[in-house]
């Protein structure tokens, strides 16, 4: 799951590698939270499977700086009510820091592939999500 352009590099990524096991979760409005669309897009995704899939929220941004902060209570109370008891979501992306850019071109392209790498060497079915406020698509890679 994530928000945002690293969408865009997750999806070349996975499909560079020929990634069969990957699902891109894309919330494309954060708020208000798009509770009722990412519970039917979990429900569609899951519905096959004999296991919860890892969840893993994916921001490039450092960890106090992007989304995640803003999502992760609110995907935790979503997982209560899909009845995920127990479900725990994972974070890929920088660790918290003061600034917002690591301040050299070098590091910052050291840091994106590191975290594309993490992104794409998860499990789950390939099918991309696209989620927004007034539509809900699923198109397979």
């Amino acid at each position: 799951m994530l928000s945002g352009k690293a969408y865009y590099d997750i999806i070349k990524e996975v499909e560079k590698r020929g990634s069969q096991e990957i699902a891109v979760v894309r919330l494309e409005e954060i708020s208000p939270f798009p509770f009722s669309g990412l519970k039917e897009a979990l429900e569609s995704l899951v519905q096959n499977m004999d296991t919860l899939p890892e969840i893993v929220w994916m921001q490039e941004e450092a960890r106090n700086q992007g989304a995640y902060s803003y999502v992760a209570p609110r995907l935790a109370s979503l997982w209560d009510t899909l009845g995920w008891t127990g479900a725990n979501m994972r974070y890929i992306g920088r660790v918290e820091s003061e600034v917002p850019a690591v301040g050299a071109t070098v590091l910052h392209n050291v840091d994106k592939q590191h975290f594309l790498e993490n992104a794409v060497s998860l499990s789950a079915d390939h099918v991309n999500f696209f989620i927004s406020r007034s539509k809900f698509h699923i198109s397979n890679h």
